[in-house]
């Protein structure tokens, strides 16, 4: 693999400010914009990554989520990233690295997942999902002082890190996947008419009906990984997703099951 341009703005852990140097390991796993490898890393004292890739010619939406991560470095509740690099592979086209914190948990969708196998298909435990839906709450805040909005929460886009030592057995949150993002202050109107973003099943009503971005979008996707949590199953579950959007835009709001405290509720 050949480096053809290096784009940093924050270095991996003791690593030098030199060119990154890695090889490409297994794929991770396929997104809208990107498919997902394991960064092996060829830097001495450097960590896995995880490298999102797209032919430079269709890295539109990657060039963006490098720009928006290079506002919320060291913020511990979102992605954090070592920067872009252009790399070309045995004669083939030019491709677009962005080079990430590797998860090594996974992501908020496979931690409901395990639960569900632990607790009799039952979700996260409320006193976990109070700690989770805090630093959510965290990152969303900083992302919206900034001018954006996610458009795009949901437990596939919220990764999973090993417990810290002040939090002995709950696992660290952090946003990620800023591909669908939009930076409001360069939206006329708060962001009217952008059309479908983001999954169907976190919609808000305002998005169903008439295609409007605001930082409240996230809100109500962020109710809707709520309800995932709690039931340990997607939001709509059963239903197609023409009668989702047609429910959400009558205000219609997915089901929550009982076992919740009064608090939770």
């Amino acid at each position: 693999m050949c480096v053809i341009a290096n784009h940093p703005f924050q270095d991996p852990p003791s690593s030098s400010s030199s060119a990154i140097r890695w090889s490409r390991g297994k794929l991770l796993g396929k997104g809208t914009y990107g498919k997902v490898y394991i960064g092996i890393p060829r830097t001495p004292n450097s960590p896995l990554m995880a490298v999102k890739s797209a032919p430079e010619y269709n890295a539109k939406f990657l060039k963006l989520e490098h720009r928006i991560l290079a506002e919320f470095r060291l913020n511990p509740a979102i992605i954090q990233c070592f920067g872009a690099q252009i790399t070309q592979e045995d004669g083939g086209p030019r491709i677009y690295n962005l080079l990430l914190e590797y998860a090594p948990c996974g992501s908020l969708s496979d931690l409901i997942a395990r639960y569900r196998r632990l607790r009799g298909r039952r979700g996260i435990p409320e006193s976990e999902i109070r700690v989770y839906t805090r630093t959510i709450l965290e990152a969303l805040s900083c992302i919206h002082s900034r001018g954006y909005a996610h458009c795009d929460i949901k437990p596939d886009n919220i990764l999973v890190f090993p417990p810290s030592e002040e939090a002995e057995s709950v696992g660290r949150l952090k946003v990620a996947d800023f591909g669908a993002a939009v930076d409001l202050s360069e939206q006329s109107g708060g962001a009217e008419n952008l059309g479908i973003r983001g999954a169907v099943r976190y919609m808000a009503p305002e998005v169903a009906v008439a295609g409007r971005v605001t930082t409240a979008m996230n809100v109500w996707a962020l109710g809707c990984t709520v309800v995932e949590m709690v039931t340990g199953k997607r939001p709509w579950r059963g239903l197609e997703e023409e009668d989702v959007m047609a429910r959400v835009a009558d205000g219609r709001h997915p089901k929550i099951s009982a076992g919740l405290s009064a608090e939770g509720f």
